[in-house]
């Protein structure tokens, strides 16, 4: 069964620097953050200030919850189970859309992620 994000639920915690969101894989709670440093990364890239990242988080979810989603499902997940999307992970799927967006396919043939969410 895909994992269905909880719509509009997304919390900052200062003390781990992440945004916290939550899942579903049928009845398991799926426990997923993004950290700050990916969040002030992918804001430079699309001109939203890095200082707000729950802003950053809502206007990127879609991307960075195919990231997830794929961690998920490929058991990527920290020692504590969360779903954690980082920086490389953002980056990576950033140039696969500039690649995409150029018309250039021979740049992203080394990454891999979430093309088909990216590429809409």
């Amino acid at each position: 069964m895909p994992l269905k994000f909880t719509p509009g639920r997304a919390v900052y915690d200062p003390d781990r620097r992440m945004v916290l969101f939550l899942a579903r894989d049928e009845n398991m709670l799926v426990h997923c953050a993004v950290t700050c440093s990916a969040l002030v990364g992918a804001a430079t890239l699309h001109s939203l200030d890095k200082d707000r990242p729950l802003v950053v988080y809502r206007a990127l979810k879609v991307r960075i919850q195919a990231i997830a989603r794929e961690k998920y499902h490929k058991q990527l997940r920290d020692e504590d189970g969360v779903v954690v999307v980082r920086r490389k992970d953002l980056r990576a799927v950033a140039l696969q859309a500039n690649c995409i967006r150029s018309g250039r396919s021979v740049c992203c043939w080394r990454l891999s992620g979430p093309i088909a969410d990216v590429a809409k």
